[in-house]
Protein backbone atom coordinates (compact mmCIF):
# COMPACT_ATOMS: atom_id res chain seq x y z
CA UNK A 1 0.00 0.00 0.00
CA UNK A 2 3.19 2.51 0.85
CA UNK A 3 4.55 1.41 -2.45
CA UNK A 4 1.06 2.62 -4.23
CA UNK A 5 1.09 6.14 -2.66
CA UNK A 6 4.56 6.59 -3.08
CA UNK A 7 4.13 6.07 -6.81
CA UNK A 8 0.99 8.04 -7.06
CA UNK A 9 2.52 10.87 -5.63
CA UNK A 10 5.44 10.46 -7.91
CA UNK A 11 3.24 10.50 -10.97
CA UNK A 12 1.88 14.09 -9.67
CA UNK A 13 5.31 15.50 -8.98
CA UNK A 14 6.58 14.39 -12.64
CA UNK A 15 3.57 15.48 -14.24
CA UNK A 16 3.51 19.26 -12.53
CA UNK A 17 4.01 21.33 -15.68
CA UNK A 18 8.00 22.33 -16.60
CA UNK A 19 8.46 25.89 -17.51
CA UNK A 20 11.50 26.99 -20.07
CA UNK A 21 13.81 29.35 -19.11
CA UNK A 22 13.67 32.61 -20.52
CA UNK A 23 16.22 33.06 -23.60
CA UNK A 24 19.84 34.02 -22.57
CA UNK A 25 19.88 36.20 -26.17
CA UNK A 26 17.83 38.29 -28.07
CA UNK A 27 17.08 37.42 -31.79
CA UNK A 28 17.94 38.96 -34.79
CA UNK A 29 20.26 42.17 -34.94
CA UNK A 30 21.15 45.74 -34.00
CA UNK A 31 22.76 47.44 -37.03
CA UNK A 32 24.64 50.74 -37.58
CA UNK A 33 26.99 52.75 -39.05
CA UNK A 34 30.78 54.42 -37.95
CA UNK A 35 33.25 55.72 -39.45
CA UNK A 36 36.91 54.69 -39.48
CA UNK A 37 39.45 57.11 -41.11
CA UNK A 38 36.86 59.22 -42.31
CA UNK A 39 34.74 56.27 -44.12
CA UNK A 40 31.69 54.72 -43.23
CA UNK A 41 31.19 51.56 -42.31
CA UNK A 42 28.20 48.70 -41.56
CA UNK A 43 28.43 47.23 -38.19
CA UNK A 44 25.86 44.83 -36.38
CA UNK A 45 25.39 43.08 -32.78
CA UNK A 46 24.17 39.55 -33.53
CA UNK A 47 21.84 37.63 -31.42
CA UNK A 48 23.39 39.93 -28.39
CA UNK A 49 22.64 38.78 -25.13
CA UNK A 50 20.33 40.38 -22.70
CA UNK A 51 20.99 42.10 -19.75
CA UNK A 52 24.32 42.81 -20.33
CA UNK A 53 26.37 45.72 -21.66
CA UNK A 54 28.05 45.55 -25.16
CA UNK A 55 30.63 48.34 -25.76
CA UNK A 56 30.44 49.09 -29.62
CA UNK A 57 33.98 47.82 -30.40
CA UNK A 58 34.13 50.15 -33.38
CA UNK A 59 33.13 53.25 -31.36
CA UNK A 60 36.15 54.28 -29.45
CA UNK A 61 36.73 57.07 -26.88
CA UNK A 62 37.00 59.58 -29.96
CA UNK A 63 34.20 58.29 -32.13
CA UNK A 64 30.51 57.10 -31.81
CA UNK A 65 28.23 54.34 -33.91
CA UNK A 66 25.12 56.20 -35.30
CA UNK A 67 21.80 55.60 -37.32
CA UNK A 68 21.11 52.07 -35.12
CA UNK A 69 18.61 49.96 -36.33
CA UNK A 70 16.99 47.59 -34.09
CA UNK A 71 15.92 44.58 -35.76
CA UNK A 72 15.56 42.09 -32.54
CA UNK A 73 12.58 40.62 -30.59
CA UNK A 74 14.21 42.69 -27.46
CA UNK A 75 13.69 46.35 -26.46
CA UNK A 76 17.37 48.33 -26.86
CA UNK A 77 18.83 50.87 -24.86
CA UNK A 78 21.64 52.57 -26.59
CA UNK A 79 24.03 54.90 -24.60
CA UNK A 80 26.25 58.28 -25.23
CA UNK A 81 29.22 56.33 -23.59
CA UNK A 82 31.02 53.23 -23.14
CA UNK A 83 29.95 51.01 -20.57
CA UNK A 84 25.83 51.96 -20.73
CA UNK A 85 26.60 55.21 -19.06
CA UNK A 86 25.00 58.14 -20.04
CA UNK A 87 21.07 58.94 -20.81
CA UNK A 88 20.02 55.97 -22.89
CA UNK A 89 17.84 55.97 -26.11
CA UNK A 90 14.94 53.19 -26.46
CA UNK A 91 14.97 51.61 -29.33
CA UNK A 92 11.38 48.99 -29.72
CA UNK A 93 11.74 45.66 -31.14
CA UNK A 94 12.11 45.72 -35.19
CA UNK A 95 11.29 49.73 -34.92
CA UNK A 96 12.44 51.51 -38.17
CA UNK A 97 16.19 53.03 -38.39
CA UNK A 98 17.09 55.70 -36.45
CA UNK A 99 18.42 59.43 -38.10
CA UNK A 100 22.55 59.82 -38.03
CA UNK A 101 22.35 62.44 -35.56
CA UNK A 102 21.76 59.66 -32.93
CA UNK A 103 25.13 58.66 -31.96
CA UNK A 104 25.72 55.87 -29.36
CA UNK A 105 29.16 53.73 -28.02
CA UNK A 106 27.17 50.99 -26.00
CA UNK A 107 23.91 49.11 -25.92
CA UNK A 108 22.13 46.56 -23.43
CA UNK A 109 18.76 45.07 -24.40
CA UNK A 110 15.98 43.36 -22.11
CA UNK A 111 12.53 41.65 -23.26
Amino acid sequence: MATLVSAAALAVCVSAPVHAAPPADAQGSLTYYYKEDGLPYNGSLDEPELGVCHNIFAADFTAQAYAPHNLTNAIAEVFPNRDCTGLPTLLLPDSPQRPDTLKFRSAKFRL
